[in-house]
């Protein structure tokens, strides 16, 4: 939905027969295996006006309880904020993951400033950081699928990376 500066988005996904590890900062509880049946809906709200924008998403994570017996629902809230001057964007995010697993909730923040060089290329720097509890286990990603992975694999581990790049569209 988009009306003017305000926009919104609702989505549902659900997993069959899978094998997903919501809950511990990496997904559903990995010791359920295959065969997890996970619903999730996801609301996002924002508003955009004269070079600022703000956004909130929720989600809640339905966990299958066959395989996640007496777990409950993940929650997850994030934030985000950019402000564009001149030809520069700074931005700021974040988020909170309420797991159903005991000490499993972590949190993300992330600064940066996008500086356009043209209409078809800009700079950027990104300061990112995970922050687990004790039995949390969220990472920092980079490219896709298995691409490398910052902290995450050992829970209670916390990740940060510091960014800086170059985008140009053909």
């Amino acid at each position: 939905y988009s009306n003017g500066p305000f926009f919104a988005a609702l989505a549902y996904e659900t997993y069959e027969d899978g094998n997903s590890n919501f809950g511990t900062g990496a997904g559903t509880n990995p010791a359920a295996g295959n065969n997890t049946d996970n619903d999730a809906v996801k609301l996002g709200l924002g508003y955009k006006a004269n070079g600022f924008s703000v956004g909130f998403i929720y989600e809640n994570i339905d966990l299958d309880e066959n395989t996640n017996a007496g777990l409950g629902d993940q929650e997850n809230w994030l934030v985000n904020a950019s402000y564009a001057f001149g030809n520069n964007v700074v931005k700021a995010q974040y988020a909170e993951a309420d797991s159903p697993l005991a000490n499993g909730d972590y949190d993300y923040w992330a600064v940066g400033i996008d500086h356009n060089m043209s209409k078809r290329t800009k700079v950027y720097a990104l300061y990112t950081e995970v922050d687990n509890d004790a039995a949390a286990a969220a990472a920092l990603n980079s490219g896709t699928g298995t691409g490398h992975q910052y902290g995450g694999n050992v829970a209670g581990s916390d990740a940060d990376i510091l960014s800086f790049g170059m985008m140009h569209n053909f």
